[in-house]
């Protein structure tokens, strides 16, 4: 990797640690936290209204995002999570009108047809920015994505439907404690809407806090700029 790479960016102390053990690199890294989640130290009101839009939402209803990661085999047998049943616990517990959008990890949008939609249940698979759907939404719904990390930024709610966590554990493994997470997590769902309706806003912001200090979090909504000022640099460096 110290051969082809000369900067890699890193969000903070745990992404420094892996790309050592991961990738066996030593070289240059630029903590400075991931311009892709810039819009979400920021999250401006531009992108809450361009996805609300573009998937015909009404400007006043809330959004949950439901965002499984990649199986092996890519099977969706796993991610058949009650959307219908989701939204009603939340409307229940936050108020409102609410709306589920879908969205699969890249590597499995060809499967989107095999999940169920409706009304309130969109299929977001296709939309062009994950980030964008992450800044407009209200609450996450995952199982082991890294979005996880990325949503709990904004400290708005993430909860975690992993009803396959034993074998998912077994072929994949994680680079932290999974029970550690600060984040409810429910393996059927009975408890998933357990975990909805005794959800703290206090006691999950606290948690996520220090979640953030304990692994070095840097995300702060300059990366972008960090990187281009890297990258001109380097090359200003090298080549005159």
């Amino acid at each position: 990797m110290d051969k082809i790479v000369n900067i890699m960016v890193s969000n903070g102390t745990l992404c420094n640690e892996i790309y050592k053990s991961a990738f066996l690199y030593s070289g240059r890294i630029l903590e400075c936290g991931s311009p892709r989640n810039d819009i979400l130290v920021n999250c401006p009101e531009t992108f809450v209204i361009k996805v609300k839009d573009y998937f015909n939402i009404p400007h006043s209803a809330n959004i949950v995002i439901y965002a499984p990661t990649y199986r092996n085999g890519r099977k969706t047998d796993k991610m058949q999570l009650d959307g219908q049943r989701v939204l009603e616990a939340l409307s229940k517990k936050f108020g409102g009108d609410w709306y589920m959008l879908k969205r699969l990890h890249p590597t499995m949008v060809q499967c989107a047809g095999g999940l169920g939609y409706g009304k309130n249940i969109i299929n977001a698979s296709e939309y062009d920015d994950m980030q964008e759907l992450l800044a407009a939404s209200d609450v996450l719904v995952s199982d082991y994505s890294s979005v996880i990390g990325e949503f709990s930024i904004m400290k708005k709610p993430v909860f975690l439907y992993a009803e396959d966590i034993s074998s998912y554990s077994r072929e994949r493994d994680f680079y932290v404690d999974y029970f550690e997470l600060p984040y409810l997590i429910a393996e059927d769902e009975d408890k998933f809407v357990e975990n909805i309706f005794s959800f703290d806003k206090k006691i999950y912001e606290d948690k996520v806090c220090g979640y953030h200090k304990k692994i070095g979090s840097v995300e702060n909504g300059t990366a972008s700029k960090a990187v281009v000022d890297a990258v001109y640099n380097h090359i200003r460096k090298e080549f005159g």
